[in-house]
């Protein structure tokens, strides 16, 4: 097994194998979201999968009594916490590539880190401070060059600059994406 960069922790094949699988069915799903929401709605998509997905797990579900706080912080967590943040992936897969959608995404564990250190006032290393400015720093490079290439393709569409295919200023091509 491998020790923790805090040294707090031990990470073992087992559990690389398993975040190797999670990212790679993390991709699968970004890649089927971005081929479905070309034709469903991001409600069916995640209406079918949630099903099939509650389906899988029933064999496992251990049912017990609960009381109403517990009904109500479910249905948050199901609703809130779950159903939400895949129905606004999809709305945005929708209109943005998928792999520019799965790179932002990358931003919940620093948002849920930052939260955690917010709310349980926990801590985390230098090198956790590393991966957080490192990912805030690719999606705001991720994002600014998007924005960049969309008023590049808008200036071409309105022949503001000269067709980059061509190099005429006017070009019925110059409206077509690099």
């Amino acid at each position: 097994s491998l020790s923790g960069a805090s040294g707090g922790s031990n990470i073992n094949e087992l559990s690389i194998l398993l975040g190797l699988l999670s990212g790679l069915l993390y991709a699968v799903q970004s890649v089927a979201t971005k081929k479905f929401v070309a034709t469903y709605s991001p409600f069916t998509i995640f209406g079918y999968g949630f099903l099939f997905a509650a389906l899988t797990l029933f064999p496992f579900v251990e049912f017990v009594e609960k009381r109403m706080t517990d009904w109500g912080i479910l249905l948050l967590m199901g609703a809130g916490c779950t159903f939400c943040p895949f129905f606004f992936y999809a709305a945005g897969v929708k209109r943005i590539e998928a792999s520019t959608a799965s790179v932002i995404a990358t931003f919940e564990p620093v948002v849920a880190t930052l939260a955690a250190w917010l709310v349980w006032d926990e801590t985390f290393s230098p090198l956790g401070m590393l991966g957080i400015a490192m990912v805030i720093g690719a999606v705001l490079m991720l994002v600014l060059s998007n924005v960049s290439k969309s008023a590049r393709r808008k200036k071409r569409a309105l022949h503001l600059e000269p067709c980059i295919r061509c190099n005429r200023d006017v070009c019925l091509r110059s409206a077509w994406p690099a």
